[in-house]
This record gives structure tokens, sequence and C-alpha cells, in this order.
């Protein structure tokens, strides 16, 4: 017994022995302190040029009053897809008329009892058209057109289509090329002058693709307030719980306000040669936010773990530079890598809120990795000692409640009870435990999941700004008495000469169509000919006049055009599909266009390329992460798990929105048609993908940590990961579910359902797959786990603990300074 007994204290021994002789360079752990120097420099970088770095921390918060300016670079401007349909049709429309390229249509309803008071309703009109004409005649495509001004023309039978007994509609074609700030100016004036010039028994109101523009960065001013006013708060909240050390909130607050700040006022810059749309913004900064308050959390949970170990100050902000440092480098060169990933889509608007919201991470990953250090060098244990001494025991039973006062396993000292511990080491005792928790969750998420492939987008632009807005109600009343389609009207083109034989043959094509039409083929119902319009080149009566009007504006020498108005919304599935079969019946030299055909072509060709980003933005996932962690299994397990939670929120969004029957009126949405809105699945996308991995990297990298640092067996690395990170990653998606909480309580559709995608998809992510599905998989995968990389081996509970916290303040042995 006493030889057995002999050798047990022998490995100390010849570790001590190995590591004082010139054979260590050959053991395998020999290039460990390689990585573990980059930290270190950080940490001394960081500490000598602390007050510098706090200096311009300052400095940069003097460009807050330069922030605000973005809304107004803001655009909703959408450009053709290169190769669509609508691209060939606007390129002949502006061969055959050059004036009206780039013309958009603002319609401005009146209604009241206009035929009892036809001299004060055309007053009306007159006086808006003489404004109109006055201030912004450069801004005008085409004459202004209403009833009245038609009819003081003589053109009454162009002018009969823009009256009711009940309504009137004032058509403005102008130029849309002016930029987003002159076209906002000007539909307010148009806005502004139609409600100081209406009778007071009128009811006005304006609608158009700019209007809605505008209205939506009036309500992007609503939400970005919502998010100051509660996400923020309920954050910090959180927070505070979480880490129990109010004072170091100080931390998180810096960092959101520094990071907003200076990613404004870039994005601004940028917003003048790209396209930022008016709700760029909003998820700018709920993704800045949730992202600063994140990486805040996992910066002082180590901090505070460090400093219960009696360690230096220096030697603290080393193990948040080695710990969390790491995870917010791989985390957040990962979601830029996404973001940017947003650029290969042929689409402006989305290559903005990629850009836009890359550079917010850029600043949220350079705040955190430059600013906390510094901060915490300068105040980090004064912040500590004040909470000491004011809060502590208000917050004692708060904090052992927490992760941050979990205390490592030794032989002397019982397991702790922890939810997240309990989870993990029961499925580590049998793989038919980990078997069966995968199963029972993808029994509950199937219904779910399965629903994701059926999702159907509807492209209307009343998703983009407060519902209901003024533009809309006007375009719902619009679309009562005149058609919705006079607010986005079709272009029909037919290339040729005018003769008799092409006018029979376009107006058999556009009575074929089965709306509205006006054009030179047809007047009042009566089908015109070349020699009618001959016969009225002398004469003045109104029917002449009203046909030399339609030739002038509709006819030239290579071709002709007529418009067709929609009874319905143009954006509208029913519009969309009409749109469909009208193409299907134009033949050689017949073009159709319009706002609704130019984004419908759009959306279709951002889906079409979606497969495609959808596997390259994993497959760099992929790669990142196998080269983080030299493990190509880390790196498949990880993307399966992304797959789970996209398509479980995914389907979630299809069976809220699109398959309920009281979609229509779920929460705050108002649309012409259910479904989900075109950019939320391709914006949210993203944004899981970054999320689910910050979580992920998070435990992976304190698993990664105890396995190979630690030298723990796997199943306590992954018991004990779990036990460690558990209350901050959860803690982490409950601040992120706050975040976009200002989000989802949005007038706004689409930030109404981004922020339940998110939402849905965070929660889903830190609750089920990090607490149950990852613990599984690397239970089933066992040994294989880190494969190719080959871990140590395994060693006893205790000890590999203490390695790993020896490890952490190893600094105080390099002679690091404490303040």
């Amino acid at each position: 017994m006493a030889e057995e007994a002999a050798p047990a204290p022998a490995p100390p021994e010849r570790v001590e022995t190995v590591d004082l002789s010139e054979e260590a360079e050959s053991e395998p752990e020999a290039p460990a302190p390689a990585p573990l120097e980059v930290h270190k420099a950080w940490t001394r970088l960081t500490h000598k040029y602390r007050w510098p770095i706090l200096a311009l921390t300052a400095l940069s918060w003097a460009l807050a009053p330069l922030a605000p300016g973005l809304l107004r670079e803001c655009s909703n401007a959408v450009t053709a897809a290169p190769g669509s349909p609508s691209k060939r049709a606007n390129r002949a429309i502006a061969r055959a008329f050059p004036a009206s390229s780039k013309a958009a249509t603002l319609v401005v309803l009146a209604e009241g009892p206009l035929l009892a008071s036809y001299e004060e309703w055309c007053g009306f009109e007159r006086a808006l058209a003489a404004s109109i004409q006055t201030e912004h005649a450069s801004f005008l495509k085409a004459p202004l057109a209403s009833y009245c001004l038609l009819a003081d023309r003589n053109l009454t039978y162009l002018a009969a289509n823009f009256v009711s007994p009940e309504a009137a509609q004032f058509v403005i074609t102008y130029d849309a090329s002016r930029g987003q700030a002159a076209t906002s100016k000007f539909v307010a004036y148009v806005e502004d002058k139609a409600q100081s010039l209406k009778p007071h028994h009128y009811k006005v109101g304006a609608t158009g693709f700019d209007a809605f523009a505008r209205a939506s960065v009036e309500g992007e001013r609503k939400d970005l307030s919502a998010v100051d006013e509660v996400s923020v708060p309920l954050a910090l909240l959180v927070m505070a719980l979480t880490l129990a050390c109010v004072p170091l909130l100080v931390l998180p607050v810096v960092n959101m306000l520094t990071a907003t700040i200076i990613e404004f006022v870039v994005v601004r810059l940028l917003a003048k040669s790209m396209t930022i749309a008016p709700f760029v913004p909003s998820i700018m900064l709920t993704v800045t936010l949730a992202i600063s308050f994140d990486y805040s959390l996992f910066v002082c949970s180590r901090y505070l773990e460090a400093r219960r170990a009696g360690v230096s100050n220096e030697a603290r902000v080393d193990a948040v530079n080695r710990g969390a440092g790491r995870t917010i480098v791989v985390s957040g060169s990962t979601l830029i890598a996404c973001f940017l990933g947003l650029l290969c889509f042929p689409n402006n608007i989305l290559r903005g809120v990629g850009a836009a919201v890359a550079v917010g991470l850029a600043c949220a990953v350079l705040v955190n990795l430059l600013v906390s250090p510094a901060l915490l060098h300068v105040c980090g244990e004064r912040l500590c000692r004040a909470q000491d001494v004011v809060v502590r025991k208000v917050l004692t039973y708060v904090r052992r409640s927490t992760d941050e006062d979990y205390v490592p396993l030794s032989p002397s000292r019982p397991k702790q009870r922890n939810p997240f511990r309990f989870l993990s080491d029961l499925v580590w005792r049998d793989s038919k435990y980990a078997v069966a928790a995968l199963c029972i969750v993808v029994a509950v998420t199937m219904p779910a999941c399965t629903r994701a492939t059926h999702l159907r987008t509807v492209a209307d632009p009343v998703m983009v700004a407060p519902s209901p807005s003024e533009p809309q109600k006007t375009l719902d009343r619009l679309g009562k008495t005149f058609g919705a389609g006079a607010v986005a009207p079709y272009t029909v083109l037919f290339e040729g000469p005018f003769t008799d034989a092409a006018i029979t043959e376009a107006d058999a094509f556009l009575t074929a169509l089965g709306e509205p039409y006006a054009g030179p083929t047809s007047l009042n119902g009566t089908l015109l000919s070349v020699s009618d319009y001959a016969s009225c080149v002398f004469s003045s009566s109104d029917w002449c006049l009203s046909l030399k009007a339609l030739y002038a504006t509709s006819v030239t020498k290579s071709a002709f055009r007529a418009t067709v108005s929609l009874r319905a919304n143009p954006y509208s599935n029913r519009g969309l599909k009409w749109l469909k079969k009208a193409r299907k019946k134009c033949t050689s030299g017949i073009y159709i266009n319009g706002p609704a055909a130019g984004l419908s072509d759009v959306v279709d060709a951002l889906y079409a390329s979606f497969p495609r980003v959808v596997g390259a933005t994993l497959g760099v996932v992929f790669v990142l992460l196998s080269l983080s962690f030299k493990s190509v299994l880390v790196a498949a397990r990880s993307v399966l798990c992304l797959a789970l939670t996209l398509s479980f929120a995914f389907g979630c969004c299809v069976l809220i929105y699109q398959d309920h029957r009281l979609s229509i009126d779920f929460l705050t949405t108002r649309t012409a048609d259910r479904g989900v809105s075109w950019l939320a699945p391709l914006l949210c996308f993203t944004i899981v993908v970054g999320l689910g991995l910050d979580y992920d990297i998070f435990f992976l990298a304190r698993v990664h940590e105890y396995r190979f640092v630690g030298r723990l067996s796997d199943r306590d690395a992954c018991v004990e990961a779990a036990a460690r990170t558990g209350t901050v990653i959860s803690s982490a998606a409950v601040i992120m579910a706050v975040a976009f909480s200002g989000l989802f309580f949005s007038t706004t559709t689409i930030l109404n359902q981004a922020a339940f995608l998110l939402t849905c998809a965070v929660l889903f992510d830190a609750f089920v797959v990090r607490a149950l599905v990852t613990p599984s998989l690397l239970a089933l995968s066992g040994e294989y786990a880190w494969w190719p990389s080959v871990p140590p081996a395994a060693g006893p509970l205790a000890e590999g603990l203490a390695r790993v916290d020896d490890d952490a303040a190893s600094d105080d042995d390099d002679g690091g300074v404490d303040i």
C-alpha cells in the first residue's frame, strides 16, 4: 500500500522538474504563452495610455450635436434591380420621354361638398397651384393636374377623371432626383400649404411614396425616444441586478454614449454617398445599445470574478482582456462580417443597412476594448469599494443568487445549486439524456420551424411609416374614391409610330388589362384615330384642346404611352399579381413600369440571391470559428445551432403575422395584406446570426479555457462553464430583449416585426439552445468535441480550477502596476 501511495505526489514534482529543465521547450504546453502575451501587452498599453484614451472619449462627446443630423440625410429611394424588367422599361421610357425620367407623384385629396361650393373649391385648387408654382416651380416635371386647373384650360374631357361627387384629387408630378432633404421639404411645403389654404369644412391630406418617407422620419424620432426612455433604464436595471455592483454601471453608460455618438456622426457622413433608410438609425441604435451592454456585462463580470480572487487591479484588467476581450474580438468581428455581407445584396437600402450597422458594431467593439480597460485601470477598484461601503447589505441577497458570487468547487465545499449546472450535468450523465433533450427540443420547435419555409413577404410602403399615418389614411380614402393606384400609376409604353393600327392594338391591350387607363388611344370611351388628331390642329374646342394635350404629353416620333391607375393599392398582393399578369401579355415593344414594379423587381432579386447570401454568411461564420477555436466540429455545431434558432424565430413570425386571422391588427401593425415586410427577414437574418454567435462564443470560450488551460475533463469543463456563465448569458439575453422592446411597441410595422423576430431569437437561443442543445451536442461528441485539436489529458477538478485562477493572477508575478 505504501508503494502504491508514493506515486501520488509525483506528478507535481515532475511538472516542476520539467518546467525548470531545457526539455520544457518540447512540452505541448510550451506554445501556450504566445497568445497570452497579446492580452498582457494590451493591458499594459491601456494602462500606459489610460488618460489619453479617456480624454479622447470626453472629446468625442463634443460631437453629440452633430448626431441628430443623420435623420435629415435618410432616404427611402430604391434603385431598380440590374437586368430587371423595370430597369429595361425605365430605360425605354427615358429614351422616348426624357422629361419624365425620375418623376414621382404626390396626390392631394380634398373631401367636402364640392358641387355645392364650386367657386370655393376651385379657389383652393388655384391658390395651392399658385403657391407651388411660385415657390417650387423647378421641382415640377409636368403641369399640375386637377379638375379646376384643367377646366380653366378648357381641358374638360381630361378633367373628369379628377373629381367625384364628394372628393377631388390634385396631382403633382415632381422631380424625385433632388435628394431626400430637398424632396422632404417640398412634400412638407405642399402638406402645410394645403392645410392652411383649405376651407374649414374641407378635409385635405397628401399621400405618395415620399409622403410615407417623411412620415417614417417623424416616426423614427419617436422610436429613438422610446429606446432612450424605456430600453436604456430597463437594461441598466437588469445589469445592476446581475452584477450587484451599481457603481460599475458607469462602464456601460460611458461605452454606449461614446459608441452611439461616434457611429451617428460617421454614418451621417456615409449617408452622403449611400442610401440610409429612415428606419436604419433605430436598428443601429438598438443593436449598439444591446451589444455595448452585453460586452460591458462580460467585462464587468470577469473583473468582479478576478477581484474576488484577490489579485491586483492590473491583473484583474488582464483577466478581462484575456477572457472577455477574446469574446468581444471574436464575436464583434463575426458580427461585423455578417453585416458587411449585406453589401452583397443588389439593393441600395440593404447595402446602407449593412454599412451603417457594421460601423456601429465597430464603434462598440473598439470602445469596449479601449475605454473599458482604461476606466477599470483608473477607477475600477474605487467603484467596487464604493459598492461595498454603500449598498453591500442591500444587495447581499441578490449577489448570492447570481453567478458572480459563484465559488469554484473544491473538495471541502459542496456543489452550489445552479439550474444551468443542473441541466448541463444532467445531459452528461448518460447519452440517453442528451438524446432525449435534443428530441424534446426538436419536437417542441418543429411546428414553428416548418412554417419558416412558408414566409410570404409584403412590399407595401405603409410598413416603413408609422401606422396608421396621415399618408396611409389619405391613401385609404383615395382608394375608395378614385382608386389607390393614382398614387403610383403604371406607365405603358408602346414603341413604334403612332398609326391607326398601333392605336387599335394598343387600346385592345389596355382594355384587356382590366383597369382604368388614360392615353392617346381613347378619350371618354371613344376610340381615337390619327384623323381625329389631324382634324383638331386648327380647332380650339374643348374636345380638340383635350386631344392636343393628350398628344403633346403622350406621343413622340418613336413611341407613345398610356397611364394605368389600379383600383387596388399597387403595392398590395392584388396589385402585384396584376403586374405579373400584365407583363405576361406584353409583346415585343411594349413595356410596363411604375414605382410598385420597380420595388417588386428589387424584392424578387433580393430573395433570389438570399440563399447565396445565407450560404456565404454561414460559410464565413464556419471559417472564423474554425480559426478561432482551431476546431471544425466547434464551427459545425455552432452553425447547426444557428440554423435551429433562425428557423424557429422565422417560423414564429410566420405564425403570428401571416397565419393568424387577426394578424393585420396584431399589436401596432396595420398592413394592407397579411405577411411580413420584405425587409424584416433580410435584416434580422444577419442580426440573429451575430447575436446567436455572441452567446455561443462566450460559453464555448469558457469551456475551451477550462478544457485546455485548466485541463478539466470534457464533462467538468462544460458543467463548470455552464455554472459560471449561466446567469451572465441569461441576463445578457434579457438585456438584449429589453433593448428591442423599445422597437417592439413601435408603430412602424417593419420595426415591430423586426423586434419580434429578434426578441424571439435571442430568448430562444439563450434559454434553449445554449442551456440544452449545446451541452447535449458537446456530451454526444465527447472527446471529439474539439477535433482536429487534441486537448491535454484531464486532471482533477479542483486542481484544474486552481490552475485557471492561478493563470488569471499571473500578472502579479510580472510586476503589474496596481493603482
